[in-house]
């Protein structure tokens, strides 16, 4: 078990087309994970929900890439509990 801290941000005016370039980049900086979520926002905007799934160390860099990277203006984040299974890689 170990504690990470997901963020999440609501982006519904950024071309879709970019979200592989914010996840490459949140990756880069040593995220765990990093998925989007399809939402619908007020007035039935089309948005995304970018979550990020981080270290605490990394939580300040993940919000400032988030808010400099993206059209979001907020970033909600929260502790959250894991359990990972053990990785064999094999060939």
């Amino acid at each position: 078990m170990e504690t990470l801290w997901q963020l999440e941000a609501n982006i519904d005016d950024m071309n879709p087309q970019n979200m592989e370039y914010v996840f490459s980049r949140i990756l880069d900086k040593g995220a765990n994970d990093v998925w989007a979520v399809p939402m619908m926002m007020k007035k039935g905007r089309m948005a995304s929900m970018l979550c990020v799934l981080c270290r605490k160390e990394l939580l300040d860099d993940m919000i400032e890439t988030i808010v400099k990277e993206t059209t979001s203006i907020g970033v909600r984040f929260f502790p959250v509990s894991r359990m990972a299974c053990d990785r064999v890689i094999t060939t």
